[in-house]
């Protein structure tokens, strides 16, 4: 989900079939084959570590969520950012 935020568009989107159930299966054949380097091209490495993280996961298995914070939190910091509550839709405080 986050890539396709990410990218605007995803390689399996607006595939064409004759059914539904071909359309479904091309979807799922090009999800498949899609490497998750090209998925993440362009991104840090985080975002790949993250997706294969969680294609390994069993369909119940909880994921580590320390982990996968700390993956993001990590690269956050090393682009230099810092967490100071402040987002882009944050009103500024006039001074």
């Amino acid at each position: 989900m986050f890539m396709y935020f990410l990218r605007g568009s995803l390689p399996w989107q607006g595939l064409k079939a004759d059914t539904l159930k071909e359309r479904y299966a091309k979807i799922g054949e090009t999800k498949q084959s899609t490497p998750i380097e090209i998925l993440c091209e362009g991104y840090p490495e985080e975002f790949a570590t993250y997706v294969r993280y969680v294609r390994r996961l069993d369909f119940f298995e909880t994921p580590d969520y320390e982990y996968l914070r700390n993956l993001f939190i990590k690269l956050f910091e090393r682009e230099g950012h810092k967490n100071d509550g402040i987002y882009d839709w944050t009103e500024k405080q006039q001074q």
